[in-house]
């Protein structure tokens, strides 16, 4: 159970990772 779970916290790690940049990256166009 505990590497499934460390497997998902990785996922849940890039996810975030790639939500905040797509985020970073509208805000940017949108202000330029």
């Amino acid at each position: 159970m505990s590497n499934v779970t460390i497997i998902n916290e990785k996922a849940l790690n890039e996810c975030l990772k790639e939500i905040t940049c797509a985020l970073s990256i509208r805000m940017s166009l949108s202000l330029s």
